[in-house]
């Protein structure tokens, strides 16, 4: 079992942290209320990119990649597309996800149900594989499925109803994105970019929603929350600058000139409480807020060397704090056993 779940661990942060590298919207599902799309082939020829991969990425999977011997060459990744029809919790979640590789997965999978028939405890094999025409579809206790079909992207997803859902979108059975206005309204995405996020309206029940309950003054991100219905965010580079665009779409034509107001506002009120923050002064002085219609854009921009400094600081600060951490876990079990060893022995007497 524990092999197998190395094998998801493996697959699905390609499937972290598609399509032909673009997104693509007639692979995306038309009732789609949300899609997080990675341009996986732009963003490892950015700078920031370059750093995540063989820093982050290629240090949390080389021991799984060592395990099942398998060569994660990330030139043969070129984009991951998500998409759902709802706002479910973790346990009734049915988004997918499109992995769109070169890479030989299903070498993978078979690789975790070898090993998993070679565990002396296993009773029962916990990943099954079927095969329904040219389509091969694992399967994870019924948890977890990922199908694989020619000329396709790999799709993977926790319900089998949705993974075959998105097989026949991307087959041309089923009604895609492309064929819909659905999210038209936001601005076109600046050039190039690496990271698209959009949703069609905020959960109601989200944890920033109900804290608005509080008093808005006191939380401003409510706030906005409370006065958006749908937003959409990029992230990109460009001639060495990493830049963002948040838009958010007003629920009415009268509250956009509010919007903006709260936007600026949280901006002023961060930068005058960090004045020393010289790396927030920059951000916060790149910032530009403008409106279209009922959309409300931010864009910031930062120096790409910059940001890739603050990940390698921020990176090497969690690495030591997890350092720390585990020493003092064996300090701790040291100590704990020496004490019970110490317990276990006999009482001298005076005889002795």
């Amino acid at each position: 079992m524990k092999n197998v779940a190395f094998v998801l661990t493996l697959i699905l942060p390609l499937a972290l942290s598609s399509i032909g590298s673009p997104l693509q919207k007639e692979q995306v599902a038309a009732d789609a209320k949300w899609v997080v799309h990675l341009d996986v082939d732009k963003l490892r020829s950015t700078a920031v990119g370059d750093y995540i991969i063989n820093h982050v990425l290629d240090a949390k999977l080389g021991s799984l990649t060592r395990q099942f011997d398998f060569d994660l060459d990330w030139k043969k990744v070129h984009s991951l597309t998500a998409f759902g029809n709802g706002y479910q919790s973790k346990s009734s979640f049915n988004g997918v996800l499109l992995i769109n590789t070169e890479l030989d997965l299903q070498k993978v999978l078979d690789a975790g149900i070898e090993k998993a028939s070679q565990e002396k405890d296993n009773k029962s094999a916990p990943m099954q594989k079927t095969q329904e025409g040219d389509v091969t579809t694992y399967s994870l206790k019924d948890h977890m499925f990922v199908s694989f079909g020619p000329g396709r992207p790999v799709i993977a997803g926790k319900s089998l109803d949705s993974i075959q859902k998105a097989g026949e979108v991307l087959s041309g059975r089923g009604a895609n994105l492309a064929s819909t206005k659905t999210f038209s309204e936001f601005p076109k995405a600046q050039e190039p970019f690496f990271f698209l996020g959009t949703v069609e309206a905020f959960m109601p029940n989200s944890e920033l929603a109900e804290g608005s309950h509080e008093g808005d003054t006191l939380n401003p991100k409510a706030k906005i929350l409370k006065l958006a219905d749908g937003g959409q965010v990029v992230l990109g580079e460009d001639s060495n600058q990493l830049f963002l665009d948040l838009s958010l779409k007003a629920k009415s034509a009268d509250v956009v000139t509010q919007m903006q107001q709260v936007i600026q506002g949280m901006i002023a009120l961060a930068s005058l409480s960090q004045l020393d923050n010289q790396d927030l002064q920059q951000l916060a002085q790149s910032a530009k807020v403008s409106s279209a219609g009922n959309i409300v854009t931010l864009k910031l921009g930062y120096p790409a060397d910059q940001a890739v400094l603050l990940l390698s600081s921020n990176l090497n600060k969690h690495l030591e704090h997890k350092k720390r951490a585990e020493n003092s876990e064996d300090q701790g079990t040291r100590h704990r056993s020496k004490n019970k060893s110490t317990q276990n022995e006999p009482a001298k007497t005076d005889e002795q």
